[in-house]
């Protein structure tokens, strides 16, 4: 097993950890649906509520964040519409997906390394993945629930889709 193999798979997969986020900002948004597989709530995750004995929520905001690092951190305000909680909603998608995505092709080391060991390689790659991917569907199921609470608030004020309400989303 060679320090030049090694090397290999780290620059791979900070290669494909650096590009994970202009490609998932890039994937168009109509592909990812909260409400069909993989992104629905599976029965076993009791809407979202198996995540609280996991304590997410202690975590989840001290992990690193890719949108964080460059910017584009995106924060729900007071007074926020249902449309833009949507929005978020299928950026959770997104970031499910791109996690998926890198621990599938962080695979790829065992046939740089070629070794028994490039397996620990592969395991601590897909569980600080899998980290990420528990946090989207820890999110998730709280925002559809705040997009019902505003659906139905926008209703009771005429102004569906957020219109004639002061909306805002902060970037």
């Amino acid at each position: 097993m060679s320090a030049s193999k090694w090397f290999s798979c780290l620059l791979y997969l900070g290669f494909i950890a650096i590009a994970a986020q202009p490609v998932g900002a890039i994937l168009p948004r109509t592909m990812f649906r909260a409400d069909r597989f993989p992104y629905r709530l599976m029965g076993w995750e009791r809407d979202g509520r198996i995540y609280d004995k996991l304590r997410i929520r202690n975590w989840k905001d001290k992990m690193p964040d890719m949108s964080r690092i460059i910017g584009l951190k995106k924060r729900i305000l007071p007074n926020v519409c249902e449309s833009q909680v949507l929005l978020l909603i299928k950026e959770t998608c997104v970031a499910e997906f791109v996690h998926l995505a890198l621990i599938f092709l962080g695979l790829h080391c065992v046939s740089i390394i070629e070794s028994a060991f490039a397996i620990v390689v592969c395991g601590l790659w897909g569980v600080g993945n899998l980290v990420f991917v528990l946090i989207q569907r820890y999110n998730r199921p709280i925002l559809i629930r705040l997009a019902a609470k505003l659906h139905d608030r926008e209703l009771a004020c005429g102004a569906v889709g957020g219109a004639d309400l002061d909306c805002n989303l902060q970037a």
